[in-house]
C-alpha cells in the first residue's frame, strides 16, 4: 500500500536527518491515509527537529491527535513522551517570543495557526 512504502521513506529520511524531507513524505502519506499512526508520529518528530514555532505547533497536533484516538499502545506511548518534552520547548519558545516582542500575542498566534493545521 502507498501509505506504507511513503511512511517507511519518511523513517529513512527522519534516520538520515533530512527532517524537511520526512515532515513532506509523512504529509503526503498522510493525504492518502488521514490516520496513519506511524505517518503521524513521523511528520510530528520531523516537525520537532526542524523546530520554530510553526514546526512545534504541527508537531503538538499530531501528537494530540495520536493520543485522542488512541491508535495502538506503542503510538500513545511514544506521542505522550514526545508531548512531554514538546510542552518544555513550547514554554520557552512562549518566553523567547515575548521577550523579543512583549506585544506578542502568542495565545492568539497558536490559535490561528492550529486551525490551519491537520
Amino acid at each position: 500500500e502507498i501509505v506504507n512504502v511513503l511512511s517507511n521513506q519518511a523513517e529513512c529520511q527522519l534516520q538520515l536527518k533530512r527532517f524537511e524531507d520526512a515532515g513532506n513524505t509523512a504529509t503526503t502519506a498522510l493525504l492518502f491515509h488521514n490516520n496513519h499512526e506511524k505517518s503521524r508520529l513521523r511528520r510530528a518528530k520531523a516537525e520537532l527537529a526542524i523546530s520554530g514555532l510553526t514546526h512545534l505547533i504541527q508537531a503538538q497536533v499530531d501528537l494530540q491527535e495520536i493520543v485522542e484516538e488512541k491508535f495502538s499502545k506503542t503510538g500513545v506511548k511514544q506521542a505522550t513522551e514526545l508531548l512531554e518534552q514538546l510542552e518544555e520547548i513550547l514554554k520557552m519558545e512562549r518566553k523567547t517570543k515575548e521577550k523579543k516582542n512583549p506585544d506578542f500575542d502568542y495565545d492568539f498566534f497558536v490559535r490561528i495557526f492550529k486551525a490551519k493545521c491537520w
